[in-house]
């Protein structure tokens, strides 16, 4: 049996009251707890599968890539070796930019800029496409884009993912861009402004490919 010396130094180090049971209680006391043992054993399950249903709230609440805003971009720099190989390619850089507009979910825009090897100019494009070329956030498929260029017919481009991540510009019939000072100046295109048009039937201006690069966003 403990001393009332030992059973102080007991109590003030646990917290709890080291009182000598009597046989009469001790099946009571450790009932207590046990039973408190086991609330605490409980609460401590319930806490992490409450914190592991958050998880998996948090995560299914993920958006999904096809959800998210699509942003994307490609581009090519001709070499002077190509060129030369290439005397009536009329560009000599390209950059494709592909987004969507959260005011029509269903459409895909693409602007196409290039730059002319002739004038020294750079002429731009915007086309409209369908999203259901797109398959988890990206382009899954050929897709046709209509252009408006207010000036003349605009035409038509067509762009093709490929299995290492580029895209081909396919021009089926022709595709007429406006240059860049006219195409981001007023609303109302300038009578003088300049051209530059790609011909479907010209094998040298009717594919060109661009690998992905980033946005300047």
């Amino acid at each position: 049996m403990p001393t009332q010396a030992q059973r102080v130094s007991h109590e003030a180090e646990t917290g709890f009251s080291a009182k000598v049971l009597t046989p009469g209680c001790r099946w009571v006391c450790m009932k207590k707890i046990s039973f408190s043992m086991l609330s605490v054993l409980s609460l401590s399950v319930l806490a992490t599968g409450c914190a592991s249903t958050g998880r998996t709230i948090a995560s299914s609440r993920a958006t999904p890539p096809e959800a998210r805003p699509l942003h994307q971009c490609y581009s090519r720099i001709y070499s002077g070796t190509h060129l030369r190989m290439n005397p009536h390619q009329k560009i000599s850089t390209l950059q494709i930019e592909v987004h969507d507009s959260s005011e029509f979910p269903a459409d895909l825009y693409s602007i196409i800029t290039v730059h002319d090897r002739e004038s020294g100019l750079d002429f731009k494009a915007a086309g409209t496409g369908k999203k259901e070329i797109l398959r988890n956030g990206r382009l899954a498929q050929a897709g046709s884009f209509g252009v408006d260029s207010d000036v003349g017919e605009g035409g038509s481009f067509t762009l093709s993912p490929r299995e290492d991540g580029s895209v081909l510009l396919l021009v089926k019939e022709h595709l007429t861009l406006l240059d860049e000072v006219s195409y981001e100046g007023e609303v109302i295109i300038p009578e003088d402004a300049k051209t530059l048009t790609l011909s479907g039937i010209d094998k040298d201006n009717n594919v060109f490919r661009a690998m992905p690069t980033p946005c300047d966003d």
